[in-house]
């Protein structure tokens, strides 16, 4: 059977195991995805309709410029408003240097103007695909407010489990004597020997030559 040192050693390493697992949860998918060039997009508009709408998550992934094709979904800055644009690509020029190319959201009657114009050996942000709804719950967990109550709440619970473990291995801790110095041990020996002295008594018979119907006296002798 364990010991309760044992059961709270126990413990702290679980809680330390957790806390190491938590953290790198969090950080390994952001790894990879960055390993990989992946991004994590919401769409904020219905241009893209019924391709994507208002809400939806897209994946993308890095591409170089020339390699982009005509009907490939694309995310870059629209010069009009320096935002970020999810839009079709509806036609592209090349040549050796750069990439000219038109977009246009599904569901707008026009094509976005002014064309883009981009270095054809740079990178660019491609939709590979899209999640209905996804986005809604990426911004919920993304916003500040979201990770700040997150991390309270992990910080708080890790220093709850650790006292918690803490406190029953102090507990589980044996019970420390103080030494004793050699006249008390020499004291504590002596009084016990003289307790069993005291315990004991001895009955015998005089080693006298009696008759069979003489009396003999009992004695008893204490050798304290």
């Amino acid at each position: 059977m364990a010991s309760k040192t044992e059961n709270g050693s126990a413990t702290l390493r679980s809680t330390i195991a957790f806390a190491a697992i938590s953290m790198i949860s969090m950080l390994v998918p952001a790894l990879v995805a960055v390993y990989l060039g992946l991004g994590i997009f919401t769409v904020t508009s219905d241009s893209m309709k019924p391709y994507m709408a208002a809400g939806d998550g897209i994946i993308t992934g890095t591409v170089l410029v020339r390699d982009v094709q005509v009907g490939d979904v694309i995310v870059f800055v629209n010069p009009d408003n320096l935002e970020q644009t999810s839009h079709r690509v509806v036609s592209t020029i090349s040549n050796n240097r750069n990439s000219i190319m038109t977009t246009k959201g599904d569901a707008n009657p026009a094509v976005d103007s002014p064309a883009i114009t981009i270095n054809a050996d740079s990178r660019i942000q491609k939709v590979l695909i899209a999640v209905p709804k996804i986005g809604f719950v990426l911004d919920a967990i993304s916003s500040t407010s979201t990770k700040t109550v997150g991390a309270v709440v992990v910080i708080a619970y890790l220093i709850y489990a650790i006292r918690k473990a803490r406190r029953k291995v102090e507990a589980a801790k044996p019970t420390v004597v103080a030494a004793l110095t050699d006249a008390e041990i020499a004291e504590r020996v002596e009084n016990l020997v003289r307790e069993h002295l005291s315990s004991i008594s001895v009955t015998y018979v005089p080693a006298t030559t009696t008759s069979p119907t003489q009396n003999q006296n009992n004695r008893t002798v204490n050798y304290l």
